[in-house]
């Protein structure tokens, strides 16, 4: 199994500094890749919705405003800082981009990176933001799908490249570079996610699930696969959720209880979905989502602070990536 990170780029422990920190630690440590968030217009009460790395405790008293910072853009800066390390966007809200010119952005960073961007894509599901950006909700499943025919139309090997839909429509435009080897992942795990996997993505990428509901999922994702003649191997079969790593079982459980309350009505419940303790306890909750057929896993972090979040990335590579090599 390999795994990522989730940087710092957003909410009140978001900085340059702390961005750049745990990319640079997280290719020190072995990790496979860093990820960000993406969303381009918030408010208070949605930021609270995304919350992606710390605890709820910090977040619901934090009085500043949050930032969030772009993720493409975001991305390009980490590759200049970095060497091998893959990064990946988790996941571009695609229905609100436009797709021609993030096609471009994509290509572009994919390789002067040296080709290591891994595309995530996803529908969205704060109604508000497709307001601001005057699209409609109510279609995004058809204008996700489009989009996603126009980039892989754009990303093909073919030097000139044609597209008519409903949404866009162009011929014989020339995008270069051509990136070679850009995956494209979709996120969630809705049926209609699982088609769209199925039909045009290269990897699975859902969130918080269990390991018998990443089971029952893929199931029902493996009978899309056959549907479009393509195998399980034929793509990433990825998750990604919070963890709280600690030296004991008690420590994680203490620092992670409000979050967990808060978001799944008791820690236990809290705990099926995401891992909290310490390394043995988490080798064991990885073993079944491994067991399962995940083969790369993102990490966020409940934690106190980016130091806590590093440290956590420390203990996480020397006492529980071993055992997955």
């Amino acid at each position: 199994m390999k795994f990522g990170i989730r940087l710092p780029h957003v909410g009140m422990y978001a900085s340059v500094e702390s961005i750049l920190q745990a990319a640079r630690d997280a290719e020190d440590l072995g990790y496979d890749s860093v990820w960000v968030h993406d969303h381009i217009a918030l408010n208070p009460e949605w930021e609270r919705k995304v919350f992606i790395m710390g605890r709820i405790e910090e977040v619901e008293a934090h009085t500043g405003d949050p930032d969030f910072y772009e993720s493409i853009t975001t991305l390009s800066y980490v590759a200049g800082a970095t060497e091998h390390i893959k990064l990946g966007v988790s996941a571009i809200v695609l229905p609100l981009r436009n797709p021609l010119i993030l096609a471009k952005q994509c290509a572009t960073l994919h390789e002067i990176s040296g080709r290591r961007l891994i595309l995530c894509t996803c529908i969205g599901y704060l109604e508000g933001a497709f307001r601001i950006f005057n699209v409609s909700f109510k279609r995004r499943a058809s204008i996700m799908e489009e989009y996603l025919q126009v980039l892989k139309e754009i990303f093909s090997p073919s030097p000139s490249s044609s597209f008519d839909g409903e949404y866009i429509s162009f011929r014989d435009a020339q995008f270069h570079p051509k990136p070679k080897d850009l995956p494209i992942w979709i996120c969630g795990q809705s049926s209609q996610a699982l088609r769209r996997v199925a039909s045009l993505g290269d990897g699975w990428h859902p969130f918080y699930l269990t390991p018998d509901e990443y089971g029952e999922k893929l199931n029902l994702l493996k009978e899309q696969l056959r549907r479009h003649g393509r195998k399980e191997s034929d793509i990433i079969l990825s998750h990604q959720s919070f963890m709280c790593l600690k030296d004991t079982d008690a420590e994680a459980r203490d620092i992670s209880a409000l979050t967990l309350k808060k978001n799944y009505g008791s820690i236990e419940n809290g705990e099926r979905k995401h891992l909290i303790g310490s390394p043995s306890r988490i080798v064991e909750r990885l073993e079944e989502y491994t067991n399962m057929g995940v083969n790369y896993y993102q990490l966020l972090f409940i934690c106190r602070g980016v130091k806590e979040m590093l440290e956590m990335m420390r203990l996480f590579s020397k006492e529980v990536m071993p055992s997955f090599r």
